[in-house]
């Protein structure tokens, strides 16, 4: 069944200073939401009409303001027209008389005070599976928008599988090309502590949900305990180009059970007081393009975080998980089996950051980075381990240069393990990177000297040595790795030719971070030349 909504009626929104004919108080301004940054909003009541407008910023209305949530003396948003609460649960009710099922929201403006969508009767009878089945959609030229009235009352968001969803909980459902709002107001009334504005269930067999260029924004981002959006799958969920901003104070959660999925690509995860962004449970998850953290002058308190059950699997690719101010401990925490690729992770100047925890300090974790771009100025690390049964491992074309990307310590392990160094490279190595410390001969004392035919890298380089007046055995020569490694590498180096005769030993003194020690036993002649490899790297 198809049912579409009547057009919504007269609605008027008014942004920047608006003044009110009567007692009424001007709402709160505040910074908590992105641009959506007010704390509050004029409830004026839906039998009010407007008597005369004076200005683009100014109308007398029938009857005052009945309240400000909370009240002040700086204005945002006026609201006035009439409550569509009941139109949209009727039609939510119409549509559930058959599966599949269908509501379509013209383009326009709908208030609502209470819960809808989150409890929907139509099941579908498909080989044995019983799910529902049911589609909110916005039908025009422009999405419709949910504004949610600040006398919303929590008391009905007892639907979905948490048992604690507001809107759009029914299992199996797709929603698209809608927008939800409540004026930027971050506080949004008592009984939120524990809540979900949105949710999203998949169920078991075929009850797959879809979210689909759908706006969260401007509601609650400082409400103790408030979920913007819960996504919880026991099949499938797919969201495409979904922002959450200011939505929630935590903005984005989402669970996979055991076998199944969440795939959530171009979307916008931001601007809640508390959290982000949280992953858990044991499904598989895959994230692509989207924009994680907070553009705002104060960060979340939490870091995004992914926590992995055993059997689980998650892929981030190509994600910004970016805190441009605050002074946060860490941007993401990862815990279990997380697979970064080609995303970027910053965390700004001040306090003891770090841009990557690995693990908890209890459950076994394997963490693989490809391509994962770090830009930690503060005083952390660009990543740290958190106790033992943590894996790290670098598969290439990560940026974590110390003193550029990260701190001068670019990785802690704490504990953990980091296996691989193939992101040590990107610099050349030249002569002034080799020093032939002892025993080459005159002339061959310092940085570069008697050195020649260079080239390679931090992990792997050849070079030519020329031993001057006098040398004997055995040399020292100290190779200082144009880049530095995350942690001490082993190394060694290799006589492949030259007119001199082959050494009788080369010994590998030291490793640190930055530099090789080795020892060269041999018979050397002045003049006469060694060709040497070198091989540096963690296994």
């Amino acid at each position: 069944m198809h049912t579409i909504l009547k057009r919504a009626l007269l609605f008027v929104v008014l942004l920047g200073a608006i003044s009110l004919q009567g007692p009424a108080q001007g709402p709160q301004g505040g910074t908590i939401g992105g641009v959506h940054s007010m704390t509050s909003v004029w409830i004026i009541p839906s039998g009010c009409t407007i008597l005369s407008v004076q200005s683009s910023t100014a109308f007398t209305m029938s009857c005052n303001a009945t309240a400000t949530t909370p009240g002040g003396a700086n204005s945002s948003v006026t609201a006035w027209g009439p409550d569509s609460t009941a139109a949209i649960i009727s039609a939510f009710s119409s549509a559930s008389a058959a599966c599949p099922s269908s509501v379509t929201l013209p383009s326009g403006v709908y208030l609502v005070s209470s819960a809808w969508g989150n409890s929907v009767a139509a099941k579908c009878l498909i080989d044995n599976a019983v799910t529902t089945s049911i589609s909110v959609s916005g039908g025009g030229q422009t999405v419709p928008v949910i504004f949610l009235r600040q006398n919303f009352a929590s008391a009905g968001c007892t639907g979905g599988i948490s048992g604690a969803a507001c809107m759009l909980a029914a299992i199996g459902i797709t929603v698209q090309n809608i927008e939800f709002w409540c004026g930027g107001a971050s506080q949004i009334g008592a009984g939120f502590n524990g809540k979900n504005l949105i949710e999203i269930n998949a169920g078991a067999g075929l009850g797959n949900s879809l979210i689909e260029n759908v706006q969260l924004l401007g509601c609650g981002a400082a409400t103790t305990g408030l979920t913007g959006l819960l996504a919880q799958s026991a099949s499938g969920i797919t969201g495409i180009s979904v922002r959450v901003d200011g939505f929630g104070a935590a903005s984005c959660k989402f669970n996979a059970s055991s076998g199944t999925y969440i795939e959530w690509s171009n979307g916008y995860c931001a601007n809640g007081a508390t959290q982000p962004f949280n992953v858990t449970g044991a499904g598989k998850f895959f994230f692509d393009d989207n924009i994680i953290g907070s553009t705002l002058s104060s960060a979340p308190a939490a870091s995004a975080v992914y926590s992995i059950s055993v059997g689980g699997v998650a892929y981030s690719h190509h994600n910004a998980y970016d805190y441009t101010t605050g002074t946060g401990t860490a941007q993401v925490q990862a815990i279990g089996e997380v697979h970064f690729t080609d995303d970027t992770v910053t965390n700004p100047t001040g306090g003891v950051n770090f841009g990557l925890v690995g693990g908890n300090g209890a459950t076994a974790s394997q963490i693989y980075l490809n391509g994962v771009h770090f830009k930690v100025p503060g005083t952390g690390n660009c990543i740290i381990g958190n106790a033992g049964g943590v894996s790290f491992f670098d598969l290439g074309g990560n940026h974590f240069v110390p003193s550029v990307d990260c701190p001068a310590t670019a990785f802690s392990a704490n504990g953990s393990t980091l296996f691989g160094s193939l992101s040590i490279t990107g610099t050349a190595l030249a002569a002034a990177n080799l020093t032939p410390t002892t025993n080459f001969g005159t002339g061959c004392a310092t940085a570069g000297q008697c050195m020649s035919a260079v080239s390679g890298s931090s992990g792997r380089g050849q070079f030519t040595v020329t031993y001057g007046t006098g040398p004997a055995s055995p040399q020292t020569l100290t190779a200082t790795f144009p880049t530095v490694f995350l942690v001490a590498p082993f190394c060694t180096l290799t006589d492949v030719g030259g007119t001199n005769a082959f050494p009788t030993s080369v010994t590998t003194t030291s490793t640190s971070t930055t530099s090789a020690v080795f020892s060269i036993v041999n018979t050397p002649v002045a003049g006469n030349t060694d060709i040497f490899q070198l091989s540096c790297g963690t296994p």
